[in-house]
């Protein structure tokens, strides 16, 4: 139900831009607000609000909550490191802000976090949206 989407057609420009962050690839589901957006994140690269850079997913994930104030209602739905059958390690977090369920989840390669941003209208959708992404499998 997603299709491919120019992200700079969506509504996600940070106020600052992150050093070294690359957006990668987005896709919406139809003309619904809800979507993917791929990033990619270099390690170790100094934020004014984090000084020594993100060291791995579940650092990059720790620090979501913190960027909402507490009328946000942030509610951490879950949080966990999973391995694909690949062997591939993804760290993941689900969460909700005003009625919306969203998730982050992180895939290190290299220098590089390849991160994975989901916007989606229901629980049952995000965890679609999960599956699908750790199905990913390594090409050999």
């Amino acid at each position: 139900m997603l299709q491919p989407k120019d992200i700079a057609s969506l509504s996600i420009q940070a106020p600052n831009p992150i050093p070294g962050e690359f957006k990668l690839f987005a896709a919406q589901q139809g003309s619904k607000p809800f979507c993917i957006v791929i990033v990619s994140e270099k390690l170790h690269v100094p934020t004014p609000h984090n000084p020594e850079g993100f060291r791995d997913g579940a650092d990059f994930l720790k620090r979501i909550p913190t960027g909402w104030s507490p009328a946000d209602h942030f509610k951490t739905l879950d949080s966990r490191r999973t391995t694909t059958a690949d062997g591939l390690p993804f760290d993941e977090l689900a969460y909700a802000v005003h009625n919306e369920f969203d998730s982050g989840i992180a895939i290190q390669i290299g220098q590089y976090l390849v991160v994975f941003k989901c916007n989606a209208e229901s629980p049952s959708d995000l965890s679609t949206m999960t599956k699908s992404i750790l199905a990913t499998r390594t090409n050999k």
